[in-house]
């Protein structure tokens, strides 16, 4: 059995079935739910991400979310190759036009050398099919490909083995991105079929802990506030709230907040 195999066995879902049993209350009851939650809420005051460079500010939502004449000209480059258009763009609400720029910026930004070349991740989408709370929907070029790929970083939790369902999560503390792949999504109450139809979020807390050796380890500290702030209260969702995390990270500030008076490519 190889070494991602056997991580795998050990620790995939670790998070997500803690999180189902406290969340459903099973055996523990009201008390422990609450005391759990003023454990997090003092564990969030009292120790800062090593991920981050600083404590996350709260959220500035008076600061606009960017339409398409703002963005970097290499990010409406890479829109509009997979055809994504200004006006499809401009016609998001604010929360999804964030969403799509935080997954973008995450995305295209985690890179790896692969011989003369770095590749990222963004080069698997080849087409948004929508964006719905914080939910990226995108068809893949090689949903193979993708798996593999995943499976490849260290800093990313290896899929399943099934090719009808598998997800994927980024080793990172805060702002990890999540991968969920299924042959079949209800999106804005409409069914979604595909063998390469993939959903991408970034949860405000993650699992596991950002190390190629220790990130098992994470888990027991790190799924009280995953828990609590994705799980139950679905911080993924919460566009503003995670751009903060990404900007204070060092993410594609320019992208994220766009350029003023950026002029028009002609």
């Amino acid at each position: 059995m190889s070494l991602s195999n056997w991580e795998d066995n050990q620790f995939l879902n670790y998070g997500e079935k803690a999180a189902r049993l406290l969340a459903n209350k099973v055996a523990y009851g009201d008390t422990l739910t609450k005391l759990l939650g003023s454990v997090v809420t003092a564990y969030g005051c009292a120790e800062k991400s090593s991920d981050v460079k600083s404590e996350v500010k709260i959220p500035d939502k008076q600061r606009p979310v960017p339409e398409w004449k703002s963005l970097p000209s290499s990010t409406q480059d890479d829109f509009t190759k997979i055809g994504y258009s200004q006006q499809t763009f401009d016609n998001e609400k604010d929360s999804n036009r964030l969403a799509i720029l935080n997954t973008y910026v995450k995305l295209k930004g985690m890179k790896v050398k692969k011989g003369e070349k770095e590749e990222d991740l963004w080069r698997h989408v080849k087409k948004i099919e929508s964006v719905v709370d914080g939910q990226l929907y995108f068809r893949s070029n090689d949903i193979g490909a993708l798996k593999q790929d995943l499976t490849d970083r260290w800093n990313f939790r290896s899929p399943e083995e099934s090719d009808k369902k598998w997800d994927s999560a980024e080793k990172r503390r805060e702002g990890a991105i999540h991968f969920k792949h299924f042959e079949e999504f209800e999106i804005k109450g409409r069914k979604h079929t595909g063998k390469d139809l993939v959903e991408v979020h970034v949860d405000q807390a993650g699992v596991w802990a950002g190390n190629p050796y220790l990130w098992p380890a994470g888990a027991p500290i790190n799924i009280l506030p995953h828990l609590f702030k994705d799980y139950i209260g679905k911080g993924y969702t919460k566009s503003f709230d995670v751009r903060e995390i990404l900007l204070e990270q060092g993410w594609d500030e320019q992208t994220l907040n766009g350029i003023p008076d950026n002029k028009p490519k002609k």
